[in-house]
């Protein structure tokens, strides 16, 4: 998989984390309260924007995770 970064999707109770992997041209959500399967894999947005609204309601909050190197420095 090529993802590069991880996207933190959060309500008030649960999170769950989104990646893209750019090789499949794939988006995997996880969600740690499903223990039958690590990532659901969905093809197009729209699948997966519907199963985050059905996990996480309509008040989301995002936070995105960097894991490519940048030229930015912390002061």
């Amino acid at each position: 998989m090529s993802q590069d970064d991880l996207l933190i999707l959060s309500n008030s109770e649960h999170a769950c984390t989104l990646v893209y992997d750019k090789k499949e041209a794939k988006y995997g959500f996880y969600d740690p309260d499903n223990h039958v399967t690590d990532f659901l894999w969905f093809s197009n947005k729209l699948d997966c924007t519907r199963h985050i609204i059905s996990a996480l309601g309509n008040s989301i909050a995002l936070s995105l995770i960097q894991f490519r190197q940048t030229d930015y420095a912390p002061f």
